[in-house]
């Protein structure tokens, strides 16, 4: 009677001669240091993963992978509070000129917001609806989604510029 073979035989048995090169180690190498870092900063925005942690951990390459991490993840629709705390406490980074890049955006998210909003008070008030009752929705049309999005990417280019 002939063996089965377990898909993980045939695929041993069909790589057994394969090897890395050099860039692909590399380049793996980078992959698990990119995936250790985001398990850090997932952890320690969880409150899971304490400072002192990270730190007896951490060397030039991490660092660097980390300030990354931390300002691709800033963002100014949301609280960045605990983002700017490990910036501050675990990599010494002033946090200063990265909040004032993120309030810039989120004024113009709020003006952009205020000028959807006063134009859809206006196109329903031309409509025959108003009142009290009626609120606008900035965020609700497909152009105000593109808007946001548009802004956060611009922001995350001009945090990772900004050091």
């Amino acid at each position: 009677m002939a063996e089965i073979k377990s898909t993980l035989d045939l695929i041993m048995e069909r790589t057994k001669n394969l090897t890395l090169t050099e860039d692909e180690k590399s380049a793996l190498h980078h992959d698990e240091q990119v995936s250790r870092v985001r398990g850090w900063v997932q952890r320690y925005e969880d409150r899971i993963l304490r400072t002192a942690e990270i730190r007896k951990d951490l060397d030039a390459e991490l660092k660097v992978l980390l300030r990354r991490e931390i300002l691709e993840r800033l963002d100014p629709g949301s609280s960045n509070e605990i983002l700017y705390q490990m910036l501050e406490e675990v990599l010494d980074i002033s946090r200063e000129p990265y909040e004032e890049v993120v309030e810039r955006f989120r004024r113009s998210i709020a003006l952009e917001e205020d000028r959807k909003g006063s134009e859809q008070l206006a196109t329903l008030a031309a409509a025959g609806i108003s009142g009290s009752a009626v609120v606008p929705n900035p965020d609700g049309d497909r152009e105000g989604k593109m808007f946001h999005d548009r802004i956060r990417e611009e922001c995350r280019r001009e945090l990772l510029m900004a050091s």
